[in-house]
């Protein structure tokens, strides 16, 4: 299977009928992706994929640009984060000395 050129060869998590569909991770074709592959399955044989439902997360190496107080900096997840996910807790002094909270 391929993802976002990401080539790897998967194992189905359970065997699946003729005419039916299973669904592999998309983190195990490409770590940067959550979310689910469809895989088809007919007459024993894996017919195709659907990667459509596979979201990339954000990594710790993405920015955005953010303003705090006039002030604009670069801010990057401490973490990585499934696509939607949000980080709280961050302090704003890492940003701004001039601001408490987070």
């Amino acid at each position: 299977m391929t993802l976002n050129g990401v080539t790897k060869s998967v194992a189905l998590p359970a065997e699946i009928g003729s005419g039916l569909t299973g669904q592999v991770p998309c983190g195990d074709v490409n770590a940067e992706y959550s979310g689910n592959i469809v895989v088809t399955c007919s007459v024993g044989a894996v017919t195709g994929y659907a990667t459509t439902g596979c979201v990339r997360r954000c990594s710790t190496s993405m920015q955005v640009e953010a303003e705090l107080g006039g002030r604009t900096a670069m801010v990057s997840p401490t973490e990585t984060l499934a696509s939607g996910a949000t980080e709280y807790g961050r302090p704003c002094s890492e940003e701004h000395e001039g601001f408490d909270g987070t």
